[in-house]
């Protein structure tokens, strides 16, 4: 099975994130009526604030899916890089930086949230998405680095 390339795992993976970035934009857009729907379709959805904090509710949702789908997306850019065989090239730093801001965007929404809808998967995802936050730096400074040797090679006769 081929790995890298367009007609590889990492073209597949490109296409699944341009795909499920879109999804959440079009999730974004219907995220009123997906509430309403799930909470008219769950016996126990006051449980977790979707009728009683109806507006927060749409506004946490969306606030995450858009965070969600800007990560999604420069996911699938750094996926085209790859493709196009520039893995390490300056762009995929500024990425996965973009990345980390995305990340810690939907950490800080989780946080914020928990103070509303008193659960302890809020907490508990609030934390993991700054853990994911701080692991995207780490990758963005090897990248970083990784550019650097690249260059200095190119440039040694």
């Amino acid at each position: 099975m081929k790995i890298l390339g367009k007609r590889g795992l990492s073209g597949a993976l490109e296409f699944v994130m341009l795909t499920l970035a879109a999804a959440m934009l079009v999730c974004m857009a219907a995220m009123p009526w997906l509430i309403k729907f799930v909470a008219n379709g769950y016996d126990r959805a006051d449980r977790f604030g979707l009728t009683t904090h109806y507006t927060e509710s749409v506004i946490f949702f969306d606030y995450c899916a858009l965070f969600a789908a800007g990560a999604l997306w420069q996911c699938a850019r750094i996926l085209r890089n790859i493709n196009r065989e520039q893995p390490f090239v300056s762009d995929n730093v500024a990425r996965l930086r973009k990345i980390a801001i995305c990340f810690a965007a939907e950490a800080f929404g989780f946080a914020l949230a928990s103070i509303v809808i008193h659960t302890i998967s809020l907490p508990v995802f609030a934390l993991l998405f700054a853990v994911f936050a701080l692991l995207m730096l780490v990758c963005a400074e090897l990248f970083r680095r990784a550019v650097a040797y690249k260059e200095e090679n190119e440039l040694t006769i």
